[in-house]
């Protein structure tokens, strides 16, 4: 039976720590970058939005990450998200099993952590223009946007963490204590 994110967290602040914890875990990881050794992430706020999940840092501190969720985008009755699913299940068939909460998660720490791999000349605004351009299908259009080199690598970032079996565990264990806290169990 496919969880439904339309429903209510029985205890939301228990559902948000969680997340914290879990997105706090992962960040502390040590990454080795042209054996030159680095954290990825030193501060993490996590803050209810609006639109699914997005990211960004704060603009008086780079070193703040905010990440935004809202959970009722992630049931996958909007293309756009039916169509990211679609990308990380086709190029990772291991994720099948893995909540679609702890993929947008890990999607947005990857943004964070692939942001100095992007090409210097990658302008998303334009790129994200050129998509509207070329066509008006909404689907075709997402999946462009799947493809833009910041949108991929921060999949991919997401998929090489998972791909680990130690992280997929850490994964699982996230997981049952989310969904435990949301059924209120």
């Amino acid at each position: 039976m496919r969880f439904d994110y339309q429903t209510t967290p029985a205890h939301p602040g228990k559902v948000q720590r969680l997340m914290r914890e879990f997105l706090e875990e992962v960040s502390t990881l040590t990454y080795f970058d042209e054996d030159e050794e680095m954290e990825l992430l030193r501060d993490i706020v996590l803050r209810k939005g609006k639109n699914g999940f997005c990211t960004n840092t704060t603009p008086d501190d780079e070193s703040i990450v905010q990440i935004y969720y809202d959970f009722t985008d992630l049931n996958a009755r909007k293309v756009s998200v039916k169509v990211f699913n679609q990308n990380v299940r086709a190029r990772a068939p291991f994720t099948k099993g893995i909540s679609d909460v702890t993929i947008a998660l890990l999607h947005e720490l990857g943004h964070n952590a692939t942001i100095n791999d992007l090409p210097k000349d990658f302008d998303r605004i334009e790129q994200i223009l050129d998509i509207f351009a070329s066509t008006e299908n909404f689907e075709l259009r997402c999946r462009m946007y799947c493809d833009l080199a910041d949108e991929w690598a921060a999949t991919q970032w997401a998929i090489d963490w998972l791909s680990d079996a130690e992280n997929r565990k850490r994964a699982r264990a996230f997981e049952r204590a989310f969904f435990k806290a949301w059924r209120g169990e």
